[in-house]
């Protein structure tokens, strides 16, 4: 306590109460002002959650953007669509799937209506043929259910000490209150499926990396690596490609290295390894690692900026001779997603608007202006159509584009021969 000085001395003190604070004259009241203005802080931000808080009345869905095609329906917890993490549609572009750390919900995309399935991850991937999914999250497993009829087929365990199939029973364990990113996808043939999960240090700089047998669960290869932002599968399916970043300390300071890296499936070696970027302490430069995605054929990588532009990549490339930028966006890019034939590219902004490119011409095919930021995108397999997750102070909600009937001109544009 602080140790305040004296009052002097009294000869008469007027009271006892004057007497007291003459020998120990340190005040009473700072721990009980302290409690008290902590309640009273706490009761008015109640109070304003209170205000805030979405209808508990059954789906009552927010106003419907200017040229939008329609809007999902959201649980009636409006708190579940505010952390989706993954957004794609089913290879017959009948259904969208969201999913968060809570649960996954499937859309009819006709209709907007929502079918509710509670599973377990924060990542979803389908199986290119759409009749599978996965989820993967903090509670370190992974789980295969049936897209049709939501029942779960696998359970498998991606503890290091124990990997491999558990029993469909097996309880939840406590989730971690680590935002870090858990990322999961299916190899072209579907035979497959690769995960990423932050490491064991502290500050999450390092990522591990396994991948699976999805249909029994064994697990085919396991290996360490810098922390990973995006993963995908080559083409044929025959390696693995993962966007890392790393800082390197020397004699008390540190260096930042971005790459991408191509791992064999045999023992995940990196048999190829392109450096995007370096920064040396100093500099005053910075380089962001999200948002970032693989196209489909693992072929591209587009990483956002926190100034506007895209960076588009192509295959053993590096930034100092190949790098192209994608202008258009003035403020933090938000979210990214390529079109199944890696065609398009779309993006959202923090400047309320998203954007569709031409990844070829690096022309601005659409800009839409939005009434909040898009955190997530998705196209349907034939790019007529685009899903958005957007963020709102009431909940986040998904809303679907209809793209042709939006951009002047023939879109999608037939792919030449």
């Amino acid at each position: 306590m602080l140790d305040y000085p004296t009052l002097g001395h009294c000869e008469q003190p007027i009271s006892n109460e004057i007497r007291i604070m003459h020998k120990n004259p340190t005040p009473r009241i700072s721990i009980g002002a302290i409690l008290a203005v902590g309640i009273l802080g706490l009761s008015c931000l109640a109070a304003l959650m209170i205000a805030l808080r979405p209808s508990e009345d059954p789906w009552e869905p927010l106003p419907l953007p200017a040229d939008a095609l329609r809007q999902m329906e959201s649980p009636e917890d409006f708190s579940w669509t505010r952390d989706l993490s993954t957004l794609c549609f089913s290879s017959d572009g009948h259904s969208l799937t969201g999913a968060n750390e809570h649960a996954v919900s499937i859309w009819n995309v006709q209709t907007g209506q929502r079918r509710f399935h509670h599973a377990h991850g924060d990542a979803v991937a389908l199986s290119p043929e759409g009749t599978m999914a996965v989820t993967f999250g903090k509670s370190g497993k992974l789980w295969l259910w049936d897209l049709q009829t939501t029942e779960m087929k696998l359970c498998i365990s991606t503890d290091s000490e124990s990997p491999g199939p558990v029993s469909l029973d097996t309880e939840e364990a406590p989730r971690e209150s680590s935002r870090n990113s858990y990322l999961t996808v299916f190899s072209p043939n579907g035979t497959r499926v690769a995960t990423a999960k932050p490491g064991r240090s502290i500050y999450a700089t390092t990522s591990i990396v396994q991948v699976w047998d999805s249909k029994t669960g064994e697990q085919l290869l396991h290996f360490d690596c810098h922390r990973v932002s995006a993963i995908a599968f080559t083409a044929d399916g025959s390696a693995l490609r993962t966007f890392t970043s790393r800082r390197l300390y020397k004699s008390g300071t540190g260096t930042t290295h971005v790459d991408i890296n191509t791992h064999d499936l045999m023992e995940g070696d990196v048999v190829d390894s392109v450096p995007i970027f370096r920064a040396h302490p100093g500099e005053g430069r910075v380089f962001s690692t999200k948002p970032a995605i693989f196209s489909a054929d693992g072929d591209r990588l587009a990483i956002g900026t926190p100034r506007g532009p895209i960076l588009l990549l192509g295959q053993r490339k590096s930034v100092d001779d190949a790098v192209k930028r994608l202008e258009g966006h003035e403020e933090q890019v938000t979210a990214l997603a390529f079109s199944t034939d890696s065609r398009y590219l779309a993006s959202a902004s923090e400047d309320d608007s998203f954007r569709i490119y031409d990844v070829t011409s690096r022309k601005t095919v659409l800009r839409q202006h939005i009434d909040s930021a898009a955190y997530l995108l998705a196209f349907s397999l034939d790019s007529e159509l685009l899903a958005t997750a957007l963020g709102h102070h009431l909940g986040r909600r998904v809303v679907l584009w209809h793209l042709p009937s939006m951009v002047k001109g023939d879109f999608p544009v037939a792919a030449e021969d």
